[in-house]
């Protein structure tokens, strides 16, 4: 059992005489493309010798800067004690006023909830 293919739309017909038109100036030289040289050897960069002693660099200081930071626990001297202000209980009026003004739904925001 064979689709019945769609018509054509004038769309379809546009494209294709596009596709068919021959292209101005799309002329290959496959002469000149042959003569270049094909394959060549990529050339060596001289910054890539010191990236292993980087890397090897890097993770000693990470080793010693966790193993220093886990000592330092043993040495730190006792917290001390620092004496804070306690809140009043009551707030003040106008901190009530405040709140009640930012956080109080408008007429039209209470309709919408």
């Amino acid at each position: 059992m064979t689709a019945a293919q769609p018509p054509e739309t004038e769309l379809d017909v546009l494209l294709a005489q596009w596709a068919a038109a021959p292209v101005a100036g799309a002329s290959v030289d496959v002469a000149a493309i042959l003569t270049l040289p094909q394959h060549r050897e990529a050339p060596r960069r001289a910054g890539a010798v010191w990236r292993p002693a980087l890397m090897a660099a890097s993770l000693a200081l990470m080793v010693a800067l966790g193993g220093w930071l886990g000592l330092s626990d043993r040495f730190a001297s006792p917290p001390t004690q620092i004496a804070a202000a306690t809140p009043s209980a009551e707030a003040a009026a106008g901190e009530a006023e405040a709140f009640a003004l930012v956080f109080t739904p408008t007429a039209a925001e209470e309709d919408l909830i």
